[in-house]
C-alpha cells in the first residue's frame, strides 16, 4: 500500500474513533461537557447586591416624585394668584371675590367668579345662567390631596385674624383687620377688599392649601363657610400667643415639612412648616 492509501485509511480511523467518542460522551459515560449557568450561593450574592440597590433607588424615585408634585401645586396656585389679580383688575372698583360670593341664587365659593379667568368660560356661563355644576377641576386640587370627593377643592383664601379659637373654625368672631382680603360677600358685592389696600403685597398670603375631604369649589353648603379660607390668629389679643405656619394650617401638611403660600405680588413659595406665622402676617 503507497503513502497516500495509509493516509486514507488513518484518516477513516480517525474520523470513526471521533464519532465513537461523540457517541460515547453523548449517552453521558466520561466526557465533561462545559457547565452552564450560576451556582446556588452566586444567586443568592446576585440577589442581595439587587435588594441593596433598590433600598438606594427607591428614597430616591420618591424625593423626584415629590418633588414632581410639589412643582404642579406651585404652578396650580401660581395660576390661581394671577386669575384673582386679572379678577380684580377687571372690576369698577376694583375689589377681590370674597371667600363666599353670591352668585344667582346660590352661594358658592372664591372659585365660580374666577372660572373666565381660568380658562373656563364654559362652566362659567354655565354658572352665570343658574346651571351651573361641580365637575372636578384639576387646577384646584394638590396633587397630594388624594380622594374621591367630587368638585374637590384644596386651597384656601385669606380670611383674616380671629379673636377666639372657636372663630378659627367656624368664622364666627372674625376681627377683619389686617391682613384680611377676602370678604364674605354672600349677600352680594357691597364690599369688598382690592390689592391697593395691601401695603406689602410681597408678605402678604392670598392663598395656600389646606387638607380638607368634605370641600368643593362650587355650591357652598349651610353651615360650611368656613371651608374656605383660613384665619389668622389676632395679635392684638391679649391670649394670643406665637404660632407656626403648620398651627395655622393645620396637619396633616400636604407636602412634607412645608406650606406652599401664594403672595399677593403673586409670588409663590414654599415655606417650613416650622415657621412663626407671625412673620406672614403683613399689613393691608
Amino acid at each position: 500500500m503507497n503513502r497516500s492509501g495509509q493516509a486514507s485509511v488513518a484518516e477513516e480511523g480517525s474520523e470513526m474513533l471521533r464519532h465513537e467518542r461523540e457517541a460515547f460522551c453523548y449517552v453521558g459515560h466520561g466526557c465533561r461537557r462545559p457547565r452552564h449557568g450560576f451556582t446556588l450561593v452566586e444567586l443568592l450574592v446576585v440577589i442581595a447586591i439587587i435588594g441593596v440597590l433598590m433600598g438606594l433607588l427607591l428614597p430616591a424615585v420618591q424625593m423626584i416624585r415629590e418633588a414632581a408634585r410639589r412643582t404642579t401645586c406651585i404652578n396650580h396656585q401660581k395660576e390661581i394668584g394671577q386669575a384673582v389679580l386679572h379678577y380684580e383688575s377687571t372690576k369698577q372698583p376694583a375689589r377681590l371675590p370674597g371667600y363666599v360670593n353670591k352668585l344667582g341664587t346660590n352661594i358658592v365659593s372664591w372659585v365660580p367668579p374666577l372660572l373666565p379667568f381660568l380658562g373656563r368660560n364654559d362652566l362659567w356661563e354655565d354658572w352665570r345662567d343658574g346651571a351651573g355644576t361641580g365637575v372636578q377641576l384639576n387646577l384646584v386640587v394638590c396633587p397630594n390631596d388624594h380622594g374621591d370627593q367630587q368638585a374637590k377643592l384644596t386651597y384656601v383664601v385669606n380670611v383674616g385674624s380671629y379673636k377666639t379659637a372657636a372663630a378659627k373654625d367656624n368664622y364666627s368672631d372674625l376681627t377683619n383687620m389686617p391682613p384680611t382680603l377676602f370678604l364674605n360677600l354672600s349677600g352680594g358685592p357691597s364690599s369688598a377688599i382690592s390689592m391697593s389696600d395691601v401695603k406689602s403685597p410681597s408678605n402678604t398670603i392670598m392663598l395656600t392649601e389646606r387638607q380638607n375631604e368634605d370641600r368643593v369649589w362650587n355650591v357652598v353648603p349651610a353651615g360650611s363657610r368656613a371651608m374656605f379660607g383660613f384665619a389668622w390668629p389676632d395679635p392684638a389679643l391679649p391670649t394670643y400667643t406665637t404660632t407656626t405656619v403648620q398651627d395655622v394650617f393645620a396637619a396633616p401638611l400636604l407636602h412634607p415639612g412645608i406650606v406652599v403660600m401664594t403672595f399677593c405680588d403673586g409670588r409663590v413659595d414654599a415655606i417650613s412648616a416650622d415657621a412663626s406665622c407671625s412673620v406672614f402676617r403683613a399689613i393691608p
